[in-house]
């Protein structure tokens, strides 16, 4: 609960068109028209961040073992 109030985790969603789970962290204003969030993902096996839909919809701004922080690429993407 430290962590997640710390680096302020407000909670997870699960992204169906990508069929991941992110946690809300922070606000991000570059964003805008997608997504106020840069969400965290926790990955299960290094391949998870390999997958095609997850290359193309994000980038992986930060790493720290299995935590990635992502951002949205400028690709039409559809409502979560």
């Amino acid at each position: 609960m430290k962590f997640l109030r710390r680096n302020r985790i407000s909670g997870a969603y699960h992204d169906v068109g990508l069929g991941f789970w992110f946690y809300s962290y922070n606000d991000d204003p570059n964003y805008g028209r997608y997504t106020q969030i840069r969400p965290i993902y926790i990955w299960d096996v290094p391949a998870d961040t390999l997958k095609p839909a997850f290359q193309y919809f994000t980038k992986i701004l930060d790493r720290k073992k299995r935590m990635v922080l992502v951002g949205l690429n400028d690709v039409p993407y559809r409502k979560f």
